[in-house]
């Protein structure tokens, strides 16, 4: 069943959350807020819950025999070493390497072209109690751990409130949804989950690799001042259900996952391990895509622009360029606690005077990367955006001649006057290297002329830049999402909401009329009222305060595949619903 399942029109009144009882699983839906709603008491699944049509394990029907190749080694190129990002729900990046040894309960379907299909993976059924909060899933049987013991329902409940539990830089939304203590298994194969309130996106957020099935004897733990000998250890511990299980690590270098000849899925994986080769100098890894040492990115992520990438496909036979649905942002981000930052009438004005088509046009491609306002780029994953030509008609947005609209500018200025800076100011601007510095001077030349903004540009490493970010000794500086958004909740939440990274670190307080309408909208089940409550939110945004940051434009993320070589690939819907590289094969590898 598609994700977009809940955005057919003919889905969207139903007079009851009774629309939510039967969602048949077949075929083809983060940050913590300080503030919450007040929520009832949630009711465990009852006489009430309407059972789905009894539905069979899920399984992955094979290509045809006369066209696979089965076995062998992917060279897989990679953007990253794995470093200690050894353990799902604590690291954003761990489905980096990891994603192949790990279970979902649910996955986006890598098997079709549309990347919001969502079909069962460990849960091979279930059902939601008719007041909308309560699912009951219903697990596949004789599903084994890498180590042979059986996950239960136990190990599922165990997962969940990890995901909750850790305080790490997780990136894990299910704590928008979910407390600690709010799942319960009813017999080996069968748990109860119940929400903090109604939602048409758990499904979705079940299906980001950040909601993997752990354990429950597992028990892994990553301690402080380990060498990088017992990190490599840990490498090799990992402990989940997948089709592929930790291999050799060679630090620095490559590190490998190899077939679970014991998993669930009969048949599968096609492939006798995947190797994931580090590459990440641009001329080392367009060499490598072109003499065939590796024959496709691991990750919806490599060192080349999107342009570069584009580029690499167009000169060579046989290498396909795919892109995710625009998903990662790539803001300007503020201090909100100094002047004249904390006036949201300078924010606006920023806002404002930005051409962001000429950010797009320089770091994405113009066919490519979205030129949307805040929340509404995920469009992708529902019918949350804005056509383009509304888009085009939007103040900060709009354009007269392909240049920038004179009312907008005009606009700026008068804000700016009416803050007391008729004359503009000078401000620091701090830029990390790895973080864009090609779009520093799009920054630094649109303020300059249209505002009269100096910006003083402070170039820092990493180490320093996130220093000088957690003590706010900073004005603007820049920095890319990681695209985690598929659902609006993911960005509302994570940007917004008191509690998350973005706001701890720019100091914004959201109005509490705006805090409550992001839960109001987390809430509503039907897609037509919500998207009014999202279009609210968002107008808020782009015409009175951007709050702690300006959306430059929505970016599309790239997979580099040779289509000669392997076969089997669909683009994902984003970063994190990640490759398991089960139904992939080569031939030859």
């Amino acid at each position: 069943m598609a994700y977009r399942w809940f955005f057919k029109k003919q889905n969207v009144l139903l007079a009851s959350l009774v629309l939510l009882l039967t969602i048949a699983v077949a075929c083809g839906g983060s940050a913590t807020a300080t503030s919450q709603p007040t929520v009832a008491a949630q009711p465990t699944p009852t006489s009430q819950t309407v059972e789905s049509t009894p539905l069979p394990t899920a399984t992955t029907a094979p290509p045809p025999a006369e066209v696979i190749s089965r076995g062998g080694t992917l060279r897989a190129q990679s953007f990253v070493y794995p470093r200690n990002q050894y353990t799902p729900h604590v690291h954003s990046a761990v489905p980096v390497f990891s994603a192949a040894v790990y279970s979902l309960m649910v996955e986006f379907d890598p098997t079709t072209a549309d990347p919001f299909d969502i079909r069962p993976d460990l849960a091979k059924s279930w059902e939601i109690s008719e007041d909308g909060s309560t699912y009951t899933f219903r697990l596949s049987e004789n599903v084994r751990f890498h180590d042979g013991t059986p996950l239960t329902a136990d190990d599922v409940v165990y997962s969940l409130d990890r995901m909750r539990r850790l305080r790490g830089p997780s990136r894990t939304p299910m704590s928008i949804y979910y407390d600690e203590g709010n799942s319960r298994a009813i017999d080996q194969n069968t748990v109860a989950l119940t929400t903090k309130f109604p939602t048409m996106d758990l499904l979705a957020v079940l299906g980001m690799e950040s909601s993997a099935i752990v354990s429950e004897a597992w028990q892994f733990s990553l301690e402080e001042g380990l060498t990088d000998a017992q990190l490599d250890q840990k490498f090799g511990q990992q402990m989940g259900s997948g089709p592929f299980k930790p291999g050799k690590l060679v630090r620095d270098v490559s590190f490998e996952v190899v077939k679970n000849d014991d998993y669930y899925r009969e048949g599968f994986p096609l492939l006798d391990a995947v190797r994931h080769i580090v590459i990440f100098e641009k001329g080392t890894l367009i060499a490598a895509y072109k003499t065939e040492q590796v024959l496709m990115s691991s990750y919806p992520l490599t060192s080349l622009t999107t342009r570069e990438a584009v580029k690499l496909g167009d000169e060579t036979d046989n290498i396909t360029v795919h892109f995710t649905p625009p998903n990662n942002i790539f803001p300007l981000r503020f201090n909100t606690l100094r002047e004249p930052l904390n006036d949201p009438r300078v924010r606006q004005a920023i806002s404002l005077a930005l051409h962001r088509q000429a950010f797009r046009d320089v770091v994405g491609h113009p066919d490519l990367g979205k030129v949307a306002p805040p929340v509404t780029g995920i469009r992708a994953a529902g019918p949350w955006g804005r056509t383009e030509e509304e888009i085009s008609l939007l103040p900060g947005y709009r354009q007269l001649n392909g240049e920038k609209h004179p009312d907008d500018i005009a606009a700026a200025r008068q804000l700016l006057a009416d803050a007391g800076f008729p004359d503009g100011f000078t401000i620091e601007f701090l830029v990390n290297p790895a973080e864009r510095p090609g779009v520093v001077p799009l920054f630094t030349d649109q303020l300059k002329e249209y505002l009269n903004v100096t910006m003083e540009t402070s170039v820092v490493d990493s180490a320093t830049a996130g220093r000088r970010i957690e003590e706010h000794d900073l004005d603007m500086w820049v920095d890319g999402d990681p695209p985690l958004i598929v659902t609006p909740d993911n960005w509302l939440f994570q940007a917004y909401m008191p509690g998350s990274g973005i706001n701890i670190n720019s100091g914004w307080e959201a109005p509490q009329w705006f805090q409550d309408a992001v839960w109001e909208q987390a809430q509503e089940l039907d897609a037509e009222k919500r998207l009014v409550k999202i279009r609210a939110l968002e107008d808020y945004l782009m015409n009175e305060d951007p709050g702690p940051l300006v959306v430059t434009f929505w970016e599309a993320r790239h997979v580099i595949i040779n289509e000669a070589r392997v076969n089997g690939f669909n683009m994902p819907a984003l970063s994190l619903v990640q490759l398991k590289f089960e139904h992939l094969w080569c031939d030859p590898c």
